[in-house]
């Protein structure tokens, strides 16, 4: 085989190679952003980080689960992506997830908290997206039935709502 056979082979593979790297970036938000992931995470679409609309979140696995708090009126349907597949998408390397929201208002959530009890980054309340003055636009809540003893000030603490960004560190 002569050097620019090889040479021609080595092109093509890279621009496959290319190619199939190219095909896990995550996409460009197509409405307004709700959400931008930033700190140790290896997957960007911004220079800021990782950003994400509405649509882009419900892109990511979903899950539900019911429950209340004593800081509600009754029990509701809270639905989104899980913490653990949030840091999946954007490759966070972080053992932390520091979640802050509108008001500037933050707290450290330790991943380990994610293999015990599921940890929702909702962005849905009974079905409905929710707005600001629901807590929204999205919402970290516990699935503290699964686990009773973690019902407590400190996780309550780690329920941040009306998040602007998260940093993996």
């Amino acid at each position: 085989m002569g050097t620019k056979v090889i040479r021609m082979i080595a092109v093509v593979l890279g621009t496959l190679f290319a190619g199939l790297g190219s095909a896990s970036a995550l996409d460009s938000p197509k409405t307004e952003p709700i959400l931008v992931v930033d700190g140790d995470i290896t997957e960007t679409n911004s220079p800021s980080g990782a950003t994400f609309d509405l649509a882009m979140l419900d892109a990511l696995p979903q899950h539900k689960f019911t429950t209340g708090y004593h800081f509600t009126k009754g029990t509701a349907e809270y639905s989104g992506v899980l913490l653990k597949d949030l840091a999946a998408a954007v490759g966070a390397k972080g053992r932390v997830a520091e979640v802050r929201a509108l008001n500037d208002y933050k707290a450290d959530v330790p991943m380990s908290d994610t293999e015990i009890v599921p940890v929702l980054l909702a962005t849905r309340i009974d079905g409905a997206p929710m707005r600001v003055r629901d807590k929204g636009p999205t919402w970290l809540v516990y699935d503290t039935r699964k686990r009773p003893e973690m019902n407590n000030p400190t996780t309550d603490a780690k329920m941040v709502w009306q998040i602007t960004r998260i940093t993996f560190k």
